[in-house]
């Protein structure tokens, strides 16, 4: 079965009736989500004879849609006809919708009273692929929940885009939990040990991994548990502040987004891993955004000799991307695209070499 083509990948976003009240509305959307569709071309699903001038002036192409919103007559004609091949549609119509997802279609299902253009910027489409590929792969895996793990570099986007993901999956239908690797922050003891150089030390003993592994990976994935608990560790008292009840089901997925997470003794305890390309210096800039002028080349020098070098070690040890099931760059910048996709389990010699930053 192959895998859901990729919503980002698709050269035409095609507008469904179902998003708008009126012509001006119709014409009014079209004309503002050419600032979000970069070289995409637009297309409208038209309920009428022809699409109006403005209308038509503001897209690219018009389907003529003779059914009534709730029938798949017009869709399922487009789609034999081949004029869907290279679309994206865009509803706001449940049944239009899975009509598409049963087809193998890209689709990007809109609430009523929702932005599309919030929903067709190129981060968010990352975010749809993102949960059509973990949706797919949970698909033929044992009933239980999934783990997904999020890898990057500092200021990656790994947070964002751990919430972007769970909102999609809950979209779906599905349970989705977001956990940070920041609740398994280890003790000052261990974080302070004498036994490693501080740059190791930062890599290998900040986080209590080994925590994470037995509270919350081991637990989901090895025991099939549907429910966790998860001690959060209180950097500021340090000491365990309170504790996190996960509870999934038998077909929720448990996020987990932070650094270092894709280690040799780790990384086979994510069932989905998706890693975040991005450059160091796009990193700092972002990480020294709201430091004070007059503070920023000293944050900097010491960003650049504890965090950006523990990262680097990391990197050059470890080549977390190669682990990855989904390799996406630039989700923190302009550029936002997939990189690679390997939903066969990937490993430090079979996946697709990515450029190390």
């Amino acid at each position: 079965m192959p895998a859901p083509p990729l919503a980002s990948g698709r050269g035409r976003v095609l507008l469904d009736a179902s998003l708008w009240t009126d012509p001006a509305a119709a014409a009014a959307l079209a004309r503002r989500l050419r600032g979000v569709l970069g070289d995409r071309r637009l297309a409208v699903l038209w309920p009428g004879e022809a699409a109006p001038d403005d209308v038509a002036a503001a897209c690219d192409d018009a389907i003529i849609d003779a059914a009534a919103a709730g029938d798949l007559s017009s869709l399922a004609a487009a789609h034999a006809r081949g004029d869907m091949d290279r679309d994206l549609l865009v509803t706001a119509n449940a049944k239009r919708a899975d009509w598409a997802r049963q087809r193998g279609l890209p689709v990007v299902a809109v609430a009523p009273d929702e932005d599309p253009a919030a929903r067709l910027a190129a981060p968010a489409l990352l975010v749809e692929d993102a949960a059509e590929l973990v949706g797919f792969f949970q698909a033929s895996r044992e009933r239980r929940p999934l783990v997904v793990g999020i890898n990057g570099i500092d200021k990656s986007g790994k947070t964002r885009f751990a919430a972007g993901l769970a909102a999609a999956l809950r979209r779906r239908g599905r349970v989705a939990e977001t956990l940070p690797v920041d609740a398994f922050l280890a003790p000052r003891r261990l974080r302070e040990a004498s036994d490693y150089p501080p740059v190791e030390r930062y890599y290998r003993k900040r986080y209590d991994l080994e925590r994470l592994r037995d509270q919350a990976l081991r637990p989901l994935r090895e025991e099939g548990r549907r429910r966790v608990r998860v001690a959060i560790y209180d950097g500021r008292r340090e000491r365990v502040g309170s504790e996190l009840h996960l509870s999934l089901g038998e077909t929720g997925m448990l996020i987990v987004e932070g650094p270092f997470l894709f280690r040799a003794d780790l990384f086979y305890h994510f069932d989905f891993r998706i890693y975040l390309v991005t450059d160091f210096e796009r990193a700092l800039d972002l990480a020294l955004a709201d430091v004070p002028e007059s503070r920023r080349q000293a944050r900097r020098r010491a960003l650049l000799a504890r965090e950006v070098a523990a990262q680097q070690l990391y990197l050059g040890q470890e080549t977390p991307w190669q682990r990855a099931h989904l390799v996406l760059r630039d989700v923190n910048g302009d550029t936002p695209r997939v990189e690679a996709v390997q939903l066969a389990s990937p490993d430090a010699s079979s996946a697709p070499a990515t450029s190390r930053e």
